[in-house]
């Protein structure tokens, strides 16, 4: 079986301005965050499983409805899987998080400190880790460098992780990309927490950095 469990969904609508702004700082073309429900459902048709979610970073102008994403999961319901975005600087994120597992039925949650602009080990996100843990929700982090601009980069390093993977032993953690720059360190926090893993979306298009990656996952 082949799982996919890093993909994103959103409408053009629900992105502002804040994140075009740091794409054209990066030199991303705006099309390439350009989809539409049809070109989600033909780009993961090749796995047996896909997990899809948006993102709620409202600092870095991602405003994903999670009923957007319930929606698209819906049309494929035999192999998309719904994880739920909730952003802790929001009132109200963790009414969110309750209506999404209870009413939308999420399997699981997706954050973005370095997008939402709260650092990983905060207490609002201790509340969601709890809550997590307690439903038996994994979480998908990001933990990576961004294109996107205002929180510092030290929001994304994965050897934040490892103080959460110890206080909530239970509790079922993806670091996502890798760690990208700090693979090092991701690796050493996956090597030693039994409950945390990690993906390896988005470097493919860096094959050099990839290479070495995979090079240092086997050492």
């Amino acid at each position: 079986m082949i799982i996919d469990i890093h993909t994103h969904f959103w409408k053009p609508s629900e992105l502002g301005p804040e994140l075009y702004r740091d794409l054209e700082q990066a030199r991303i073309p705006a099309e390439k965050m350009m989809m539409t429900s049809e070109s989600h459902l033909e780009a993961t048709a090749a796995v047996d499983r896909a997990v899809v979610f948006g993102m709620k970073a409202r600092m870095s102008g991602m405003n994903v409805s999670n009923d957007t994403v319930r929606e698209q999961a819906g049309k494929a319901p035999d192999r998309l899987v719904f994880f739920t975005s909730v952003d802790p600087s929001e009132t109200g994120f963790m009414e969110e998080l309750e209506r999404t597992h209870r009413d939308l039925g999420a399997k699981g949650i997706k954050l973005g400190p370095i997008y939402q602009g709260v650092h990983p080990v905060d207490d609002r996100y201790r509340l969601i880790y709890s809550y997590a843990q307690k439903h038996n929700l994994p979480i998908l982090i990001h933990m990576a460098t961004t294109f996107a601009s205002g929180a510092p980069l030290d929001y994304g390093n994965p050897a934040h992780m490892d103080e959460i993977a110890i206080n909530f032993p239970e509790l079922k953690i993806v670091l996502a990309h890798l760690g990208h720059p700090w693979v090092g360190e991701c690796i050493a926090v996956i090597r030693r927490n039994r409950n945390v893993y990690a993906d390896i979306s988005a470097l493919y298009y860096r094959p050099w950095q990839f290479y070495n990656s995979m090079k240092l996952l086997v050492e």
